[in-house]
């Protein structure tokens, strides 16, 4: 049995005003040894200062790393239309030379084939003569824009993951894309994804990102033959892989409710998980303010547009086995009448398109059928309503939905 725990919490925060990560301050990576690969994106829609700029940044990222041939190795090489090498893994062992080297390379210009650099990572880099054995294996992605060809760098981030290659992503500026960027990095994707708003900001992540790299553990890669093995024990079946993002909105809930619905949430996680059923879980707890994309509706009930749409981006989009993908899932929480119906529906359809499915666990009479219907494009009178609408009469029996509809997601095809 294994158990992916990813807790997502989407609540009002401030930023933090030091790095403190697993105990180092920012200048402290001393004795970590990794295998680091740079790859810097040079199309032709970054402008030569910028690029720079990109760079600097790696070079003072590089500055607090601890350099040596025992310790932490770094590579760099940049990509657009192809990937071009600037050196690898092995080519210095003093953190001088290295930085010194980052500073003369050349700007390039073309489009962002980042398929293909994620391909090169795997190929060329982080293999058997080039990486270290029992080392983590690092890439560090910056790019500025969606890639030319998106389903084919899903894939290859896929396998990247799969061959144990922790993968951080920095997007920067406007034209980068949220779930590709998610897609790329390593889970949970909160931890290994960052966007700046432009290249002048990179500075404000260079410190979290260089103690993060120095806190990431080796991770074996995955065998298929691991998975086949299962077979010996249950004919005809793989792992299942169950991906699930929990939602609720607690801006008005009581400390007790809080705490109901979270057990509820962990309870749920635990009857999903056996020999057969490996469950990627996150929790949105929403109460924040509407972003501007979602003005709150001034109508009796809650808002559930947002919450919907943090969910969607929530959701886990790297699985652990390419021949047994899994299943997408949303569960959202309802309390009462939904005041932003017509939003709120759009985001389960949004949802369904990236092959989310979103169910309804219902606690109270105040969100009708006739709303939940319109809520789920579902018809009220159809099994797959029943399917996906689970009601309880209030909190304190809410546990009496798990064996309804954790029986239900287990009968489900893992696709």
């Amino acid at each position: 049995m294994e158990f992916y725990g990813i807790f997502i919490f989407v609540i009002c925060s401030v930023p933090f005003a030091a790095v403190l990560i697993n105990g180092q301050t920012a200048n402290e990576c001393g004795g970590y040894a990794a295998d680091v690969m740079f790859l810097l994106d040079t199309s032709s829609s970054i402008e030569i200062d910028d690029f720079r700029k990109q760079l600097q940044f790696t070079q003072d990222v590089v500055k607090i790393f601890d350099i040596g041939r025992e310790r932490t190795k770094v590579g760099v090489a940049l990509f657009s239309d192809t990937v071009f090498p600037q050196f690898d893994l092995n080519a210095y062992n003093s953190k001088g030379h290295i930085v010194d080297r980052i500073g003369k390379i050349g700007y390039r210009g073309g489009r962002t084939n980042t398929a293909e650099a994620l391909s090169f990572l795997r190929t060329k880099v982080f293999t058997q003569d080039q990486a270290r054995k029992g080392v983590p294996r690092i890439a560090i992605v910056l790019t500025d824009g969606l890639s030319n060809y998106p389903d084919a760098t899903v894939r290859e981030s896929k396998e990247l993951h799969l061959n144990g290659i922790t993968v951080f992503v920095i997007g920067i500026g406007s034209q980068t894309d949220t779930d590709e960027l998610k897609a790329i990095a390593s889970n949970p994707d909160s931890e290994y994804a960052f966007h700046v708003n432009n290249f002048d900001a990179l500075y404000s992540i260079k410190k979290t990102l260089a103690i993060k790299t120095c806190t990431v553990k080796f991770i074996e890669p995955v065998i298929q033959q691991d998975i086949l093995d299962t077979d010996k024990f249950f004919p005809g079946r793989l792992p299942c892989t169950i991906s699930i993002v929990y939602g609720a909105d607690v801006g008005s809930a009581s400390t007790r409710t809080t705490r109901q619905i979270m057990s509820f949430f962990t309870l749920l996680n635990d009857q999903l998980q056996d020999d057969l059923y490996k469950v990627r879980s996150a929790q949105v707890i929403n109460n924040c303010p509407a972003p501007r994309r979602y003005v709150p509706t001034p109508r009796k009930g809650k808002n559930y547009a947002t919450l919907l749409l943090n969910m969607r981006q929530a959701s886990p989009a790297s699985l652990p086995a390419i021949k047994n993908p899994g299943k997408a899932m949303s569960i959202l929480l309802v309390d009462t009448s939904i005041a932003d119906l017509a939003s709120s529906s759009k985001e389960v359809l949004r949802a369904r398109f990236k092959r989310i499915d979103t169910f309804v666990v219902v606690v109270g009479t105040e969100a009708s059928r006739g709303v939940l219907e319109r809520l789920l494009r579902i018809r009220g009178h159809t099994a797959s309503f029943g399917h996906h609408v689970f009601a309880v009469d209030n909190y304190d029996k809410l546990e009496a939905a798990i064996s309804p509809l954790s029986g239900y997601i287990k009968k489900l095809k893992c696709s």
